[in-house]
């Protein structure tokens, strides 16, 4: 076994020893191609009423040289994520600048619900000061939902070759589309259960 096959057998070893963690494996280029071009039709559709979608996140991660996928509870994703608590996950863009972002951080949250140019609609907020003077239903459709990458510090303590890890969640159709491909679709039916993609790249 090669040290690149050596490192990344640690880190999936590592990932399946989460609690919580439930699958983990190696997508192989097939895999990875099928994953961004069901993305690239999600990304088509209207998002929960929003803009079009951009997985940002998941670019960056089918850009490095290795990916996993894998399935895990919600107290797995933030043990291998933290950062997963403070980035938004759901950012919306109207020309380059942000005008509204869902905020999972409940500290930071309600700062906002404090500020004057904040409309905070449950945990998503818009900052009406960056909102151009037009139908704000019109304005929102026109933005461009935008979801970001996650850091996974965990992943880099692995090995020290481990480098510029970055995580993402994917969208329901490839959600569905990993564990189809792996029979396991009784898993899609947990709530409480959701897929992430992790790429990484691994030092000379």
């Amino acid at each position: 076994m090669g040290k690149i096959e050596q490192i990344i057998k640690q880190v999936i070893s590592y990932v399946r020893g989460v609690e919580g963690v439930k699958r983990a494996w190696l997508l192989d280029k097939a895999e990875r191609d099928k994953v961004l071009n069901i993305e690239l039709e999600a990304e088509k559709k209207v998002f929960m009423g929003l803009g079009k979608g951009f997985n940002e996140g998941l670019r960056e991660v089918l850009s490095r040289q290795v990916v996993l996928a894998f399935l895990a509870n919600s107290d797995a994703i933030i043990h291998l994520f933290p950062a997963v608590r403070r980035i938004s996950p759901v950012i919306l863009v109207l020309k380059d600048q942000v005008i509204g972002e869902v905020i999972e951080d409940d500290e930071r949250l309600e700062e906002l619900k404090k500020k004057e140019n904040v409309l905070a609609l449950g945990t998503f907020v818009l900052y009406q000061d960056r909102l151009p003077n037009a139908d704000l239903r019109e304005v929102i459709r026109s933005s461009l939902c935008v979801f970001p990458g996650f850091s996974c510090p965990e992943i880099e303590k692995v090995d020290p070759r481990v480098c510029e890890a970055i995580s993402c969640a994917p969208s329901p159709p490839t959600h569905s589309y990993l564990l189809q491909h792996l029979g396991l679709e009784a898993e899609a039916q947990d709530p409480d259960l959701a897929t992430f993609l992790v790429g990484f790249n691994i030092s000379s």
